[in-house]
C-alpha cells in the first residue's frame, strides 16, 4: 500500500515500481485506475508499454468490474468501456480410469462426481469401472498473468468513492435483513450490514483479499491518507482513507507492506514583499517515504507504516527515505539475500556437526 495526501508522488512511484519490475523480470505492469487525475506522471511508461492502464470508472457495472479486476480479469480492449472482460483462469474437469488408463475430460461442470469409463464400456464383456472427476484450474492463454510482473490498483479511496456513487446512482436497496442479496450485473453480493458504508467497506476488504491471491510478483494499491476514529476509544487515527471514519484504521491490516508518503515543510529564506510589513517567509517542502510508524508533527497522532524486510536486518532500514520505491525494493532484496545466506550457513554448520 502506498498512501498519502494528493501530490506526494504515489503515481510516480507506481511508475518506479513498474521500471523495477521490468528490469528484474522483463514483464509489464497492469494499472487498474479509478482516480480522476489519471496516470499523466507515468505517461511515458504507458507509451513504452511498460505500464498497461485500464480506466475502470466508465464501466456500466462498476462494483462487479472492480471485483473482477481484483480477480485478474482484463478487458479485451482497455480503452473500450463495453469491452468484454477475460477471466485469468479456466476450470477443466478430468479423471483417469484406473482400469484402462483412459482420461476423460470436459470443460463443463459434471452433474455427478463419478462416471463409467467411456472406453471400458465399449469393451466386450464390459469392465465395470468408475472414473472420479476432479476440477483443475489452468491459466487462460488469452489473459496469462504469468506474463505480468505487477498489478497496481489506484486506488482504495477512489474505488470506495466509486462504489458509493454507484450505489446511490442505481438507488440500490440494501435490506435491513443481514442476509440480503444485491446484484450488480451478473454478480450477486450477500450483505451483513444495512448501510451503504458497511457494504462498501466489506467489499473493499473482500476485493483486496482477492487481489492478494494473484500469481504475480507484486500487487500494489494506492490510497489517499485519512483521519478517522478508533472504534473503542474514539481516539483519532490516521491511515489509508476509505469510506466511513471508523474504518480508516482497519485498512493497514489488509496489506503486507505499507508506505506513507508525506510532504514535510520547512522554513526557507525570507523574501521581502513591499506590500507586506516584515516580508514573507518562503516555505519549502520535501516529500518523504516513511517505512515505519511515525507521529504527525502537529497532532502527534501516529501514521502507520511498515515493510516486510527480513527480521534479522529490518533495523537496517531507515525510518524514512526519498520517494524512490525502486531503491527500497532493491535494498529489501539485498537484505533478503543476506538473511538467506545467514540461514544456510547455520544449516551447513548443523549438518557438519551431525
Amino acid at each position: 500500500m502506498f498512501y498519502g495526501a494528493t501530490g506526494t508522488h504515489k503515481t510516480s512511484n507506481l511508475g518506479k515500481a513498474a521500471l523495477w519490475a521490468m528490469k528484474k523480470y522483463g514483464k509489464p505492469t497492469r494499472l487498474v485506475s479509478a482516480d480522476g487525475g489519471g496516470w499523466e506522471p507515468i505517461q511515458s511508461l504507458v507509451d513504452a508499454g511498460i505500464v498497461i492502464p485500464w480506466q475502470i470508472r466508465d464501466r456500466k457495472f462498476q462494483i462487479e468490474s472492480v471485483d473482477q479486476a481484483c480477480q485478474g480479469y482484463w478487458p479485451v480492449d482497455p480503452t473500450d468501456p463495453t469491452s468484454p472482460l477475460i477471466e485469468p483462469f479456466r476450470v477443466t474437469y478430468s479423471g483417469t480410469c484406473k482400469v484402462c488408463g483412459y482420461e476423460m475430460k470436459t470443460n463443463q461442470a459434471p452433474r455427478q462426481q463419478a462416471y463409467p469409463c467411456v472406453k471400458c464400456k465399449e469393451q466386450k464383456p464390459p469392465i465395470q469401472s468408475m472414473v472420479l472427476i476432479t476440477s483443475k484450474r489452468t491459466p487462460n492463454p488469452e489473459n496469462d498473468l504469468s506474463q505480468v510482473a505487477v498489478v497496481a490498483y489506484e486506488g482504495l479511496t477512489s474505488f470506495g468513492d466509486l462504489m458509493m456513487t454507484h450505489l446511490q446512482r442505481t438507488k440500490a436497496s440494501l435490506s435491513q435483513d443481514p442476509s440480503f442479496v444485491w446484484e450488480d450485473g451478473s454478480t450477486s453480493y450477500a450483505g451483513g450490514n444495512m448501510t451503504y458504508y458497511g457494504f462498501v467497506q466489506n467489499r473493499l476488504l473482500e476485493f483486496v483479499m482477492k487481489s492478494n491471491m494473484l500469481p504475480v510478483e507484486k500487487v500494489i494499491w494506492t490510497a489517499l491518507e485519512g483521519r478517522g476514529q478508533d472504534d473503542l476509544t474514539k481516539a483519532p487515527i490516521y491511515g489509508p482513507s476509505i469510506v466511513g471514519k471508523m474504518a480508516t484504521g482497519k485498512a493497514g491490516a489488509w496489506f503486507g507492506a505499507m508506505l506513507h508518503f508525506e510532504a514535510c515543510e520547512s522554513l526557507g529564506d525570507v523574501e521581502q514583499d513591499p506590500t507586506l510589513k516584515g516580508g514573507v517567509v518562503a516555505v519549502k517542502s520535501q516529500v518523504r517515504m516513511y517505512l515505519r510508524n511515525h507521529a504527525d508533527a502537529f497532532t502527534k497522532v501516529m501514521f502507520p507504516a511498515k515493510t516486510r524486510a527480513p527480521y534479522q536486518y529490518a533495523s537496517q532500514l531507515p525510518e524514512y527515505m526519498e520517494t524512490d520505491v525502486e531503491k527500497l525494493y532493491n535494498k529489501v532484496d539485498e537484505l533478503r539475500a543476506k538473511a538467506l545466506a545467514e540461514v544456510r550457513a547455520i544449516q551447513t554448520k548443523q549438518e557438519v556437526a551431525v
